[in-house]
């Protein structure tokens, strides 16, 4: 659930026009926590980002 909630995250923050580099560093502090935890790092993969902005469009949020 929280590679899916990363991924709606970054997809809604794609919206919003992030930078790259803001995107790498959010992605950056969110592996700093995995790995604080014994987690391997994510990668921010451009194909499930698209799916997600998609399926977060079709969401009502709050």
């Amino acid at each position: 659930m929280g590679l899916v909630y990363f991924l709606i995250v970054s997809a809604l923050c794609r919206s919003a026009a992030m930078k790259p580099d803001e995107e790498k560093a959010i992605l950056n502090k969110h592996n700093m926590y995995r790995e604080l935890h014994g987690c391997p790092p994510l990668t921010l993969v451009e194909s499930y980002s698209k799916d997600c902005m998609e399926y977060a469009k079709g969401k009502s949020w709050g």
